[in-house]
């Protein structure tokens, strides 16, 4: 299984598809993750012109740089500015499904997880039409058996008010 694995790295690296003139502007430190995320996103449909310009499914990202964006997610570093086309291109990243271990960059790490913790989110709160929804319990009634209305008079009015828990006193030993 080992040996699969560092076969199909091998024979990534080996193929160049033209990513080499990309990886080539890297420092080599980057370069292997470099490579291994840009065939994912070939892989997934990502395409990019040769002034680097990105795009998927038939939209570019507009100001976009393929080496900004690559770069921006293999290095680990404390930047604060995303590169352009950043807000899109992280959603191309979630529908081409890029593994987290070739995004070195944990800002960009977490802004993913970000957003697909909160798509995980939704999917959870829309119930199918099979699925049963429970019945929401009173925020009270776990203590039911122990609690005892209290009532007021107030003029010839007598209304009910809040619920009051019995307190079980034990007798006091010295």
């Amino acid at each position: 299984m080992i040996e699969d694995s560092v076969k199909q790295k091998k024979e990534i690296v080996d193929s160049d598809d033209g990513f080499q003139n990309i990886v080539s502007v890297l420092p080599k430190s980057c370069s292997s993750k470099a490579l291994l995320l840009l065939h994912k996103l070939k892989d997934g449909g990502v395409t990019w012109s040769d002034n680097g310009v990105v795009s998927f499914e038939g939209r570019s990202i507009e100001d976009s740089n393929i080496i900004d964006l690559v770069y921006d997610l293999v290095r680990s570093s404390r930047s604060t500015t995303e590169p352009k086309g950043w807000e899109e291109f992280v959603n191309v990243l979630k529908q081409v499904n890029v593994p987290r271990v070739l995004i070195a960059n944990q800002k960009r790490l977490q802004q993913l997880n970000k957003i697909l913790s909160r798509e995980q989110r939704l999917d959870a709160e829309e119930p199918t039409s099979t699925e049963v929804v429970p019945d929401v319990k009173k925020k009270n009634s776990r203590i039911s058996d122990a609690v005892t209305p209290v009532s007021s008079s107030i003029g010839n009015n007598t209304t009910k008010s809040k619920n009051r828990r019995k307190i079980k006193w034990s007798p006091y030993t010295p």
